[in-house]
């Protein structure tokens, strides 16, 4: 420590804190711990001319124990599911070095061993691993693989240059970014990665001044920045994850910080999870003074953590990191218990469980909504948001029973407000009932309509924040302002909008069917007023009679969204346009008639009211004006036919014109007549001489 001056004020230097990796130990007898946690520890034994590295497998069914010789004098390691990566320093004209040992053999696993060498003049300060297995569908929904062998992982590796590597678990340079700042220590998840840095050249005043990112490892967004809280002459001991992906950190002073709120971008806050200090002055209460002086130099190793429990290793007579003895050291579990203000009644417990229970319960919501799988233990079930709030709730109404049983009011009213749902706040009306406070009963009733929808307005507000479709990346501050999904909504309905705009601006232009193939489709079993063209086309082979009364809705109707409705609607414009003042005489509705059915020639039609028809007694003589008329029509049909369209899958007016005309002329010449029309010609010979038509 060094004093400097400024401005007539003394102000002392702290020395900065150097990089390190969490749960390794100093050399010590020529042995130290590279690395510790659930599952396994990794040994480095100094030889003469080089050292051996040991690895101890706590699930040997799962991971087998192996042993090296080292020539590059291995100084850092970290441990996870994939494997151990391990770093060496630069040592002469060796460069630093990165090694990746995978656990599974490289025949059953997609990684396989690795080394990846620095430039000279950049050293390794600090390495880390972790990531999560593939997603797969399985019966029960989406599952994370074995990470171990699905060869999915991330190792960050910090330098003296201030750079951050990121390579993937086979060797691939993934991305490097320049920090800028010199790194403390590195902690990888199953998501994102935790960087601890020195903010500042110098700490002073006693404080290191410490600064933490959250960095996503698919995008490498940052998804929380900001400040590390470090007490006075305290330093960083144990950076890590919990099994909720929640970044932590374990300092000097036997404090756990848990970080809240991690999955909401920007919104990240530092809650103390654990005093150490309360555990020991808790058990020494009622101890003797041997035991009393026990507990004051008992500490704490943290190795791993959940999201209930500190895994550590216990650490006696005042020792501040474990030896390596041969003897395989026991893992403790800590309760995790909120250092809340004991206050008397009995309801320091209480509030804690009630406020732990709550913030485990948003953060189990929260993982859900970011796609991320919780990883409990094997005697652990993932947790449940509202499990976890009924049991907050559990909490709370002790405590509303004990303020009314004191009289205070006002605190069983506050409780009253921090239920989450409105059955027990139903059970807190009950109590005050029970107690015969009608008045806060009165306002606990005002309470119900605030927890009515609830559930859904908190699962979609950690949907807003948490989900990576909506959230809109690191700089979407405020989810409340923009709604990405509703945004994409709008955009398709827009879409749609527009759409419509565009075919209803085409009807009133002249349709014009690329092919006789692909023309409009009509949806209506009647034209509405045609043009005379349409009725000139359709008059070889349709009955010009008057048509019923008017369609109905159900009928006329077309659907907006239709394609096929775009080529009547066109056909029904465009016959508009082309409509003539002689045409008022057909302004009533017809039948559509379909084309394969035969005329009769003989019926009165519309076109031709004015003629009469004549005694005759010559069957030629009454056929002659009809086979006339029929040249003419079938001349115009075949012009109209090209503008016209009939249902899907009928002749098309063309095709039928000319189809109608050869089987008319055939018919009036003789070979093709139909059977029908020509045993009407035998019985109309047969009394042509004594018969007359009347019409």
């Amino acid at each position: 420590m060094g004093a400097g001056r400024d401005g007539g004020m003394m102000i002392a230097a702290t020395r900065p804190q150097p990089a390190f990796q969490s749960t390794a130990t100093p050399m010590r007898g020529q042995r130290r711990y590279l690395a510790y946690n659930v599952l396994g520890s990794i040994v480095a034994v100094e030889q003469e001319s080089h050292q051996t590295i040991s690895f101890e497998s706590f699930d040997t069914s799962a991971r087998r124990n192996f042993r090296f010789s080292d020539m590059n004098n291995i100084c850092m390691a970290d441990l996870a599911k994939q494997g151990i990566l391990f770093a060496a320093k630069q040592s002469g004209d060796q460069s630093s070095s990165v090694f990746f040992k995978p656990f599974v053999a490289a025949s059953n696993n997609l990684s396989s061993e690795w080394t990846f060498n620095l430039d000279q003049g950049e050293d390794v300060e600090a390495v880390a691993l972790g990531g999560s297995g593939l997603r797969i569908v399985s019966e029960d929904g989406w599952e994370d693989q074995d990470a171990g062998r699905s060869g999915v992982g991330v190792a960050v590796v910090a330098t003296s240059r201030g750079y951050l590597r990121f390579l993937s678990a086979s060797g691939i340079q993934l991305y490097l970014w320049a920090l800028g700042h010199p790194v403390v220590t590195l902690a990888v998840g199953a998501r994102t990665a935790l960087v601890i840095y020195r903010r500042t050249g110098l700490p002073s005043g006693g404080f290191q001044d410490l600064g933490y990112k959250v960095i996503d490892l698919a995008n490498f967004d940052v998804i929380q920045d900001d400040a590390l809280p470090l007490a006075k002459d305290v330093h960083v001991r144990w950076a890590g994850y919990n099994d909720q992906h929640q970044p932590a950190f374990y300092d000097s002073n036997g404090t756990l910080f848990v970080l809240d709120r991690a999955h909401r971008p920007r919104q990240g806050r530092w809650v103390p999870s654990l005093d150490t200090k309360r555990l020991r002055d808790g058990a020494s209460a009622d101890a003797s003074e041997t035991a009393l002086r026990a507990a004051s130099t008992l500490g704490y190793w943290p190795v791993a953590l959940t999201s209930s429990k500190l895994m550590v290793l216990l650490l006696k007579s005042g020792r501040t990191y474990p030896e390596v003895d041969g003897t395989r050291h026991m893992i403790q579990e800590l309760e995790l218990q909120v250092p809340l203000i004991h206050r008397e009644g009995g309801t320091g417990p209480l509030e804690e469980k009630s406020l732990r229970d709550s913030m485990l319960a948003m953060t189990a919501r929260d993982v859900r909504n970011a796609g991320i799988e919780s990883s409990p233990s094997d005697d652990t079930s993932p947790l449940d948001a509202s499990t976890l709030e009924m049991s907050s709730d559990k909490a709370l109404l002790q405590l509303i029973q004990l303020a009314c049983k004191a009289d205070k009011h006002g605190r069983a009213l506050d409780a009253a407000r921090a239920l989450h749902s409105t059955r027990t706040l139903e059970a807190a009306l009950k109590i005050a009932a029970f107690f015969h406070l009608s008045s806060l009963a009165e306002r606990m009733v005002a309470l119900k309509e605030g927890l009515e929808g609830r559930q859904e307005r908190v699962e979609e507000e950690s949907r807003r924040w948490c989900d990576p479709m909506v959230r809109g990346g690191p700089s979407y501050t405020n989810p409340a302002l923009v709604d990405v999904m509703t945004r994409a909504s709008a955009k398709e309905d827009v879409s749609n909008a527009s759409l419509r705009k565009r075919a209803s601006a085409a009807l009133g232009e002249e349709f014009q069917p690329p092919s006789r193939s692909a023309s409009g489709v009509l949806r209506g079993d009647r034209f509405d007023t045609p043009s005379s063209s349409s009725i000139a086309a359709a008059g070889a082979y349709s009955t010009r009679s008057p048509a019923p009364a008017s369609t109905t809705a159900d009928e006329s109707m077309l659907l907006d969204d239709d394609p096929s409705s775009l080529g009547k609607e066109n056909l029904y414009r465009s016959s508009e346009k082309r409509k003539s003042p002689s045409d008022d005489d057909f302004s009533t509705t017809r039948p559509l008639i379909q084309p394969n059915k035969k005329s009769n020639p003989f019926a009165r039609t519309s076109s031709n009211k004015d003629k009469q028809m004549h005694k005759s007694t010559s069957f030629f003589e009454r056929i002659e004006p009809f086979e006339k008329e029929s040249s003419l029509k079938n001349t115009s049909a075949s012009a109209a036919a090209a503008k016209q369209s009939l249902l899907t899958g009928f002749l098309t007016l063309e095709r039928a014109a000319r189809a109608s005309a050869a089987k008319q002329a055939d018919a009036i010449h003789g070979d093709a007549l139909p059977e029908t029309v020509r045993q009407e010609e035998d019985s109309l010979l047969e009394s042509a001489g004594s018969t007359s038509l009347h019409v």
